[in-house]
């Protein structure tokens, strides 16, 4: 029948019909019942592939494959093992079912399905299947603001379970709901506070106060109800009144918001909008009726706050404030600074979900513990919580399309105690991880190392954060800190290189023949100029690709800058009768010139905009105007590139070189070599200590602390912020000799790049090993120190590195309050027995009644006695504190005021020595 039925169709619509039904045919319908894996890869890919990729980014969705989902539920022990030691502790298998979980960026449901499975697991084990749907469809829920991904949440949810339906009793609400978890809008006015839901039909408006009561539920079915019975405006107020106990302000609202309710249904528009709210208002609600949650999980927005449409980012500009994440650290970064919404995201949810005793664990960026625009989160990780652990996922690329440095986040609510445990991931192959791989795959094929998290300056949490070993924290605390003597600065900015990069094409017998260079990839294109000009302000260029570890290669670029000797830019009547054909040159540019964006070009030329020329040079700078020449105008620099090096989150290829003025054959005098924007340098006047600053920064001690707290694409001024480089004293041998070690690596290192010998090669390593011994002297540093350093080094280079013998962890500082009892009303005593393995400064503080004490010692074993003040009889708790570089670490014992034990205590001793004594 069906063959005929197609005869009679267009052949080519008949041969797709056929298609689709030879497809169809092969379709089983039970498959999202007996697949349901199966079934949610489809609908996270189906959703993937209707949203662009740009679009999907822009919003900062990055869907989480299932094996990171896998290793952040385990990190909080939403694991069956720990639905397990749950049951034991509170005698109680229904225990874990309690447990209530939140994604509130749920995407398609990837955390909530995978949560769900292990609570299932733990169900049948304990024969607890009939009641598990009724604990799942209260306690684990979603928000998310996309309506595609709450679709495809509430897809997979109901697919995860839909064959317990039969157990549930009443209505059923998959709690997936499209909401912002961040905020909800509010207003206040005279008649109250109340919060705002836009929507294209218009404006609803509800009374806080019946939010805060948990009456919303109630309201919105009330509406529903009474508007399809078309009650009056003045009808419902009543009612609701007398349902809801509301007072005047709040009925005046809500009759309002009834008003709105009723218009729709008249229109025809009704039915849906009572929904929406519900869900807008989730957030609010469902923390009201059921309680904070015990775990809360996910993946937040990854999403610069730049990105984001104005009106977002003045409604969110209150609560940056006020969580205080706008704090910046200074030094830590050029141009401006981009703060990420991760950020907000985190501490949002930690504020307003997560019970006393539960856990966050989110997947965020890891330069959020290295930036500056991260200061203020950093400071708030350290006081308002405490994170228990962190995993650098960088280099496991884990999202599919994306380059994100990624890191697993896991908090509480309480203060962070540093060192922080970070596991570090490495994974030699070099490349992200396949997205359908299981958990203990990516576990075999990648190698873990636990480091630790730090701030690089002590007490300062908003500094950078260091990822050393336990053994290396120690040896880099004489590295850490500021440069007093050098001072790091940008390269050469001119915002238009197209016009100051010039080209020297040859040598005429009035001056240099020259060109601009043509550079790709700028967004604003300039004419090409040739000129002939004369050498004076002409100066040889050096970029970022030029800048190796102890080299300098040949380069290929010049720069033309109007500017004196000591780097002012030239005025424009100088110019003009000095160098004409300089003045000239640029004036072809004039219009690009003055309408350079970015500061300080955009504000300092304004007036070249504005008004005359004429006019405009009495209140700016000349047009051709540059900054930051000065110090590119040294005869000797230390420099590195800004950014190098393939994507780690560490700045582990920072090297530096010394640039030393040339004769070059087109120029009549020997000229510094200037450098562009992407460098950084320290200027010199003698090169002696331009070696001897090089040798130090490419050494490995301080290349490792270089790489422990900064990454690739921050390798900036920032350097001798927070590098100590000792001020060069000529006098001083050890100097003398990292100066000469460095000189002879960069003659060393251009004799190999010019003829690739690996004779020349073993060398350089030889001098490198003689700079690392060398430093580490000047640091303080002992052998062995410098061996955990350079091992520390291999491990963020992700090279192979020798298993270590696991050695005890050493002890931590001990006290024992030994005959700690004294006799009432009388001046006593009590010793203090300290244990210092650690061998630093220990400081301990007594609580004693009305008599605290403060005890120093730096022995690894000391006994302190402590005068007691006359006390009336009983048993005095004592509070102690015991104060380390590591922590401070809290206790108490009983303080004795006794006067028969006591006695009794040493007439006994005294027994026993006399029996003693007459045997």
């Amino acid at each position: 029948y069906f063959s005929w039925y197609l005869e009679e169709l267009d052949e080519e619509l008949a041969e797709v019909i056929a298609e689709m039904a030879k497809r169809l045919a092969d379709y089983e319908p039970a498959t999202p019942v007996l697949e349901p894996e199966y079934t949610r890869d489809l609908l996270k890919r189906l959703y993937q592939n209707l949203v662009p990729k740009k679009i999907r980014h822009g919003l900062g969705e990055y869907y989480t494959p299932d094996w990171l989902a896998e290793l952040v539920l385990n990190e909080v022990e939403l694991t069956v093992e720990g639905f397990e030691k749950l049951s034991q502790e509170r005698k109680d298998t229904l225990a874990p079912l309690n447990l209530r979980i939140l994604d509130p960026a749920c995407g398609s449901g990837t955390f909530l399905t995978l949560a769900m499975k292990r609570f299932r697991e733990y169900a049948e084990e304990h024969y607890l299947r009939d009641v598990l749907a009724n604990y799942l469809l209260r306690n684990v829920v979603g928000f998310d603001l996309n309506p595609m991904a709450v679709l495809a949440a509430r897809t997979n949810y109901l697919l995860a379970v839909a064959d317990l339906f039969p157990y549930v009793k009443g209505s059923i609400e998959i709690p997936i709901y499209l909401a912002d978890s961040l905020l909800v809008e509010a207003k206040t006015t005279l008649i109250g506070t109340f919060y705002v839901i836009r929507t294209y039909v218009g404006e609803f408006q509800i009374s806080k106060s019946i939010v805060d009561k948990g009456l919303l539920g109630r309201l919105l079915e009330a509406i529903d109800r009474y508007v399809r019975l078309r009650y009056r405006v003045v009808d419902f107020e009543q009612v609701v009144k007398s349902e809801l106990g509301l007072d005047e302000g709040e009925v005046k609202l809500t009759g309002d918001l009834y008003r709105t309710f009723l218009k729709l249904e008249e229109e025809g528009n009704n039915h849906v909008w009572t929904s929406i709210i519900k869900n807008a208002f989730a957030p609010l609600t469902i923390t009201g009726s059921a309680g904070r949650f015990n775990y809360v999980v996910g993946n937040p927005p990854w999403i610069n706050w730049e990105n984001l449409p104005e009106s977002y980012r003045n409604d969110t500009k209150e609560l940056w404030g006020y969580y205080d994440l706008l704090k910046r650290t200074k030094g830590t970064g050029m141009g401006k600074v981009k703060k990420d919404m991760a950020m907000l995201f985190t501490t949002r949810c930690l504020d307003r979900y997560v019970k006393n005793d539960g856990k966050l664990s989110f997947l965020i960026p890891f330069t959020t513990y290295k930036t500056q625009a991260g200061a203020g989160f950093r400071n708030y990780l350290a006081n308002k919580c405490e994170v228990l652990k962190i995993h650098d996922l960088v280099e496991l690329f884990p999202f599919e399309g994306a380059i994100n440095r990624t890191s697993l986040i896991v908090m509480k609510r309480s203060k962070t105690k540093f060192p922080i445990p970070c596991v570090m991931w490495y994974n030699p192959k070099r490349k992200g991880i396949e997205q359908e791989a299981e958990l203990d795959e990516v576990y075999k094929t990648t190698k873990q190392f636990n480091m630790i998290l730090i701030p690089i300056k002590r007490g300062k949490p908003e500094t950078p954060w260091m990822i050393i070993s336990k053994k290396a924290k120690k040896a880099v605390e004489n590295i850490v800190g500021e440069s007093l003597y050098y001072k790091a600065h940008e390269g050469i900015n001119t915002a238009l290189n197209a016009v100051y990069w010039v080209n020297i094409l040859s040598k005429q017998p009035d001056g240099l023949l020259i060109r601009n260079t043509k550079i790709g990839g700028l967004k604003k294109k300039v004419e090409e100029v040739k000129v002939i000009i004369d050498p004076d302000l002409i100066y040889p260029l050096i970029r970022g690709r030029d800048v190796k570890r102890w080299l300098i290669k040949p380069y290929s670029n010049y720069m033309l800058l109007p500017v004196s000797k000591n780097g002012d830019t030239i005025a424009h009547s100088e110019l003009k009768v000095k160098h004409p054909r300089v003045y000239e040159y640029f004036f072809n540019f004039f219009k690009e010139l003055v309408r350079r964006g970015g500061q300080p070009y955009k504000s300092k030329l304004k007036p070249y905009r504005e008004a005359t020329l004429s006019k405009a040079e009495k209140k700016s700078p000349p047009f051709y105007w540059l900054f930051n020449a000065s110090h590119s105008l040294a005869r000797y620099k230390v420099v590195w590139k800004r950014i190098a090096g393939g994507i780690t989150g560490k700045a582990v290829s920072f090297a530096s070189a010394v640039v030393q003025p040339v004769k070059d054959e087109h120029l009549e005098e020997l000229k510094p070599i200037v450098l562009n924007d992407s460098l950084i340098l320290i200027p010199f006047n003698e090169e002696y200590e331009a070696y001897y600053v090089s040798g130090i920064l490419n050494s490995s001690p301080v290349l490792f602390t270089i790489a422990s707290y900064t990454y690739e694409l921050r390798m900036e001024t920032h350097i001798t912020r927070y590098i100590h480089v000792p001020k060069f004293d000529p006098k001083e041998k050890l100097h003398q000799k990292i100066s000469e070690f460095s000189r002879k690596a960069h003659e060393l290192a251009k004799k190999y790049y010019e003829q690739n010998d690996l004779v020349v090669q073993d060398e350089l390593k030889r001098v490198e090993q003689e700079i690392d011994k060398a430093v580490a002297q000047l640091y303080g540093l002992t052998d062995e120190e410098l061996m955990d350093i350079k091992r520390c080094l291999a491990i963020l280079r992700g090279e192979e590195v020798e298993e270590e013998e696991v050695e005890e962890e050493p002890e931590e500082v001990k006290v024992d309050f030994i005959d700690a009892v004294v006799r009432p009303n009388s001046v006593g005593s009590f010793e203090v027995a300290v244990s210092n393995p650690i061998k630093e400064k220990v400081t301990i503080e007594l609580e004693i009644p009305e008599h605290p004490i403060k005890l120093e010692t730096d022995k690894e074993e000391d006994k302190i006695r402590v005068r007691v003040p006359p006390l009336e009889a009983g048993e005095y708790k004592v509070p102690y504190k015991i104060i380390t570089s590591e922590g401070v670490v809290e206790g108490d014992f009983i303080l004795y005021v006794k006067e028969e034990e006591r006695r009794r205590a040493r007439e006994e001793l005294a027994s026993k020595l006399d029996k003693l004594l007459r045997e």
